[in-house]
């Protein structure tokens, strides 16, 4: 997926293997981020691109993720993916 996106010239895509099941996905350069970073409040918010990564997670793995906040720089932003399963753990552990 960060390949396809990448061919996309919107941005560079790269996807960081944390654990088994946890990834970081990160879009630095692109091309909306000086437009549209700025003018948003970036609390709650989720990268549009790191919503296609999530869904991709979830098709190809079968585990449900949960709506991950974004963190967003100037240049582009970061999202943790991982299934839903690891964050109750962490909650009720």
């Amino acid at each position: 997926m960060a390949k396809k996106l990448g061919d996309t010239h919107l941005g560079k895509v790269s996807l960081v293997k944390l654990d088994n099941e946890s990834y970081l996905f990160k879009i630095d350069q692109c091309i909306w981020a000086d437009t549209y970073h700025p003018q948003m409040n970036p609390h709650d918010v989720t990268c549009p691109f790191a919503l296609i990564a999530l869904a991709i997670y979830q098709i190809t793995t079968g585990r449900d993720v949960c709506m991950a906040d974004s963190e967003f720089s100037p240049h582009g932003s970061v999202t943790k993916v991982e299934p839903r399963s690891n964050i109750m753990d962490k909650l009720v552990g």
